[in-house]
């Protein structure tokens, strides 16, 4: 005998869900198509758990099936597996019951013809918690109850998105969520413009992040009317991160972000140094605080200068790689950021005499440094000779010896610290650098080490015993730290309830 499966196709996404934190709703589908008889039921159901109540016809035939499991488990492996054999059977699932159903409420239930309709809210945004984003779109779709709480589901998963410009499921998906996003990251391939019309025709007023990545060599030209809208767009950002080759023409980057009245961390990332355009940006941004030119070879000194005369109160400021700066960018950093409040420094750095450095002694409210590729014992001079009280040292692909952590040791108010290493010639932290670390630094909560070949078990073991303030100590290929030894450090910090240790082992 043949039973064909009649679930409707908005519950089909719902039964390949995982089951494992979800109660076992009642679900109430049929009528079953062909009569089915007792016996060649029972033998499949009761290999998955005691049966506590069923419901038959008159003739032992089954009009639909009612099955009440004594534990929500028993039914779960079911539900769990999309090909199980019992899924062609149309039933309703229900939690076992201390108290006696009566047959006419099962009856009313068998005679709905779309029980799933009628399930309440919450258990719905339950189901509609596992599907991703295209399913999600999909069942939103079917009507205005679903759509609203697909919603629901949306704005609290999946508002954070990263688009690829031309993906067509993508654009489907945007044009019913579109509104909800908060934070978007696109990439920008062609055709440029109609991606960035439709941005501004269906973002809405809750996008506070925006990050484009805009690969063309050509200059992207916009109509007046996208202009107009995208500066609207523009006015409610909180974040602007943009990575490119070129940007708009001078006039319209500068219009658009100019409108940006809200904006309080902008990035400026030019790939290729075609884009000379950015040393003419004499924007002002009435709350910016945070600048970050990561990978920029356009800027030069004095762009950056007419960038920073415009906006004095930047509290930080990353150049990681800005290859057309000079000592010259610090100079202007100590005198036109006075308030600044974290520093991250890279390429510059390898470009420098330690003389040219003695500017940022003017930084006194500095309390986060991130030296990358550099040479780190200068710049710590430097800050410590003027009294800088440092929370925050991240050094990243530094050459760690005896001399750099004896200046790291007079940094009393050091809580945050970072070391990461992945040179073969660098002189890598040791165990007795974190013995002397932990005895000297009595603030120290949060700990990072990267990519060391001389830390061991037992240097870690000391380290935290003498770190008492430690909260966070977080481990990144240490060549001597392994799945296979990390639990005797877990183990033996175990009596920290407050210490939390994070691995990331090749």
């Amino acid at each position: 005998m043949q039973f064909v499966p009649q679930l409707p196709q908005t519950i089909q996404p719902w039964m390949q869900a995982t089951y494992q934190n979800i109660p076992v709703p009642k679900l109430s589908v049929g009528p079953i198509t062909a009569p089915i008889k007792l016996p060649d039921v029972m033998q499949h159901f009761q290999n998955f758990g005691e049966i506590e109540y069923y419901h038959l016809r008159h003739d032992q035939c089954f009009d639909s099936i009612i099955i009440q499991f004594k534990n929500v488990e028993d039914i779960g492996s079911i539900l769990r597996r999309r090909y199980h054999r019992i899924q062609k059977y149309i039933m309703t699932v229900e939690p076992a019951s201390e108290q006696p159903v009566e047959t006419s409420i099962l009856r009313n239930l068998l005679m709905k013809q779309t029980p799933f309709l009628e399930l309440n809210n919450s258990l719905l945004a339950k189901i509609f918690d596992h599907l991703n984003v295209n399913d999600l779109y999909a069942i939103a779709n079917t009507c205005t109850h679903f759509e609203k709480i697909g919603q629901q589901i949306f704005s609290s998963k999946f508002n954070k998105i990263t688009w690829r410009a031309g993906d067509k499921n993508a654009m489907k998906v945007f044009k019913t969520f579109g509104h909800l996003i908060t934070r978007l990251d696109v990439d920008v391939i062609e055709p440029q413009n109609d991606f960035l019309e439709f941005i501004v025709e269906n973002c809405g007023y809750k996008l506070s992040h925006l990050s484009l990545w805009m690969q063309s060599y050509d200059h992207i030209h916009l109509a007046e009317g996208t202009t107009m809208k995208l500066k609207l767009l523009f006015s409610q950002l909180y974040r602007l991160d943009i990575y490119c080759n070129k940007l708009f023409d001078f006039e319209t980057t500068r219009e658009l972000l100019a409108a940006c009245l809200e904006l309080r961390s902008l990035a400026l990332n030019c790939m290729t140094v075609m884009n000379f355009e950015l040393n003419r940006l004499s924007v002002r941004f009435p709350k910016l605080e945070e600048l970050k030119f990561y990978l920029n070879h356009a800027i030069d000194d004095n762009g950056f200068e007419l960038l920073l005369a415009c906006n004095p109160n930047i509290k930080k400021l990353y150049l990681d790689e800005c290859t057309n700066l000079s000592a010259k960018a610090i100079e202007i950093i100590g005198r036109r950021l006075p308030n600044l409040e974290e520093l991250s420094l890279g390429y510059l750095l390898q470009k420098l005499a330690p003389q040219q450095l003695l500017p940022l002694g003017e930084l006194r409210r500095l309390n986060s440094l991130n030296i990358i590729l550099g040479p780190a014992l200068p710049i710590i001079n430097v800050m410590r000779a003027n009294g800088a009280r440092i929370e925050s040292l991240m050094l990243w692909y530094v050459d760690v010896n005896d001399a750099i952590i004896e200046r790291i040791l007079s940094m009393q108010t050091i809580q945050n610290l970072t070391i990461y290493s992945n040179e073969r010639g660098m002189n890598f932290i040791r165990d007795d650098h974190l013995e002397w670390l932990a005895q000297n630094l009595p603030s120290l909560t949060v700990m990072r080490l990267g990519y060391s070949d001389q830390v061991t078990i037992d240097g870690l073991k000391k380290f935290l015993f003498y770190a008492r303030s430690l909260t966070l100590l977080a481990l990144t290929n240490l060549k001597n730290v392994t799945e296979a030894n990390k639990y005797d450090l877990l183990d033996w910090a175990g009596q920290r309830p407050h210490l939390r240790i994070d691995f990331d082992v090749e």
